[in-house]
């Protein structure tokens, strides 16, 4: 068997299931089975470490791209649904950037509206 996304191998399957975070309870079997055995279950939370630092993780790139999109949202007409996309990312942009912050280990959905 070959995994194919991290959707539907490590969370979620059947329904869509918002992931968020790494060491959420899984409702996959492969990830319910490698959660079960400790050995699997300390490497794939190195992994999710290893990949949550720098260089893999790199805020500085992560910040600059948010704030790039900011720039671009900005420019949006403001008004109807474009308005409400830009004050939807503008409400949202401080539980991003503390994920950002936390190399993506956080509760990414934590806080938002």
């Amino acid at each position: 068997m070959i995994p194919h996304g991290a959707d539907s191998s490590f969370w979620a399957i059947a329904q869509i299931t918002k992931l968020r975070s790494p060491f959420q309870t899984p409702r996959a079997a492969l990830a319910r089975r490698v959660q079960a055995i400790p050995e699997l279950a300390q490497k794939f939370a190195a992994e999710v470490a290893r990949v949550g630092r720098e260089p893999v993780w790199d805020k500085k790139a992560l910040h600059d791209r948010l704030a790039e999109v900011a720039r671009i949202l900005a420019s949006a007409p403001a008004t109807g649904r474009a308005a409400a996309d830009v004050k939807k990312f503008t409400d949202y942009r401080p539980v991003i950037e503390a994920f950002i912050d936390a190399g993506g280990t956080t509760n990414g959905t934590a806080g938002l509206p």
